[in-house]
């Protein structure tokens, strides 16, 4: 019990007095700032006085919207609403309207109370966390360990100001001009360069969505991708509620030491229906190859304790404070959970959640899906109209054909940044390997293998 951190009864709750009434004063002689900083709330002032104060000149501003205040209309408007002694009396009030507070210190104050306020937010789930580990049951906990980063993380980065056009203009021009000189390359991280020739990598920020039917390969194409990025030395988190993490690796293996699965998963019946030694030095070293370039990968497998979305932004966020993430991939949307009250208004939920934190944290995720019978992505319209990119692994769905189930090739039936939406991407599932290789199967010649004419 010595470990434990012991916080005094009487130990200050985060604030600044001086910042509190810098603000409220600026507001008060200057009311059209309340324009600039929409975000600002009753929240943010701690203080009795300030608090009262604030929402009093909101009001005002939103009533009149007015641009100046004297303080004798000051005084009597707060005297004929019975505020004056809840503020400190007329002395306070007459130290407020004549406080040296002017409108471009304001995003400085503001910056602070923010600051504050997320403190002030930390402490408050500190105490309920507490009282949720002696009264409550552990899923209440949980929930409430990880529902308040996102508040925090909201106040500490509100007050950042928007960026003008003609910083976004510059930008953009000299973006170009670095591209056109060879000082910037427009690739992100290289995955497979069938689809970076569209995507031009991952880019972070992006959602990507990979959708398949039941069996069709998606993950095996999310772990692939992510794998990929991992050997490039791009960390790769992949979190996974279908495979355990050892079953996942034995994947991986099978596709970088490119060693036949079955002689990798059953090496005594893979020799006998073959004729061969149960392995070879071959096979041993090309898995030896794919073992130490695993080891050496900045790579973590997951498979979360439980289905809830919370714990799965929770494990996003530690993959990335822990060791840097860039690419995220989850093993599949469906399978997630979360409180709302249909089934498309979960998917929902899940997606705006991924699309926030993708952006928050600068990573990409690859985001795999399970299609319905119609080719949508079951109950996920909105993630569909949310993500970047939406790649489909396209098959034979004809039950009566013969090569049902066939992989034709990837369509590429969404993409927001590079305008290929519609466009086939010559990559098709290897059985004996686990993974996309290039190519595609006609649907003419259904059981031959061509190369896509004009494709470089």
């Amino acid at each position: 019990m010595s470990d434990f951190i012991h916080i005094p009864q009487n130990f200050p709750v985060p604030h600044s007095p001086s910042h509190e009434r810098d603000v409220v004063a600026c507001f008060l002689n200057y009311p059209q700032t309340f324009d600039d900083f929409p975000h600002v709330g009753e929240a943010h002032f701690h203080l009795p006085d300030t608090n009262t104060l604030f929402k009093f000149a909101l009001s005002m501003r939103a009533k009149a919207n007015h641009d100046s205040t004297d303080l004798t209309t000051l005084l009597e408007e707060i005297n004929r609403r019975g505020l004056m002694e809840r503020m400190g009396g007329v002395s306070n009030l007459c130290d407020l309207m004549n406080r040296p507070s002017f409108p471009q210190h304001l995003p400085g104050h503001i910056e602070k109370l923010n600051h504050y306020l997320a403190k002030r937010l930390a402490v408050e789930a500190g105490k309920e966390l507490v009282r949720s580990a002696f009264e409550d049951e552990i899923e209440g906990m949980i929930e409430l360990a990880g529902s308040p980063i996102t508040a925090i993380h909201d106040a500490l980065t509100a007050s950042r100001p928007p960026v003008s056009t003609l910083t976004v203009v510059s930008e953009s021009f000299e973006g170009y001009k670095a591209r056109l000189n060879g000082s910037q390359t427009p690739m992100g991280i290289e995955t497979l360069p069938e689809i970076d020739q569209f995507l031009r990598g991952l880019h972070p920020g992006r959602v990507i969505i990979i959708g398949a039917y039941s069996g069709g390969g998606k993950s095996v194409l999310g772990s692939q991708i992510g794998t990929q990025c991992s050997l490039d030395g791009h960390p790769f988190l992949e979190i996974n509620y279908e495979m355990k993490e050892r079953d996942s690796m034995d994947r991986k293996l099978i596709q970088i030491s490119r060693v036949p699965s079955e002689a990798f998963m059953d090496p005594k019946q893979y020799a006998r229906e073959n004729n061969c030694p149960e392995t070879t030095t071959g096979f041993l070293k090309s898995l030896g190859q794919a073992r130490d370039k695993l080891l050496a990968a900045p790579i973590r497998l997951i498979r979360p304790s439980n289905r809830q979305l919370r714990t799965l932004l929770a494990v996003i966020r530690k993959g990335v404070r822990e060791m840097g993430a860039k690419v995220v991939s989850i093993d599949y949307l469906q399978l997630i959970r979360c409180k709302a009250g249909s089934a498309e208004g979960e998917i929902s939920e899940i997606s705006h959640s991924l699309q926030e934190i993708a952006q928050e944290l600068g990573i990409t995720v690859l985001l795999l899906s399970q299609l319905n019978e119609n080719g949508d992505t079951k109950h996920g319209i909105v993630a569909v109209e949310d993500c970047d990119a939406y790649i489909i692994i396209q098959q034979e769905r004809d039950k009566q054909a013969e090569n049902f189930g066939q992989h034709y090739d990837l369509l590429l039936a969404k993409d927001r940044h590079n305008g290929h939406g519609g466009k086939s991407i010559p990559l098709i599932f290897d059985p004996v390997t686990v993974r996309f290789v290039h190519g595609f199967v006609s649907r003419k010649k259904k059981s031959s293998v061509q190369k896509k004419q004009g494709y470089q």
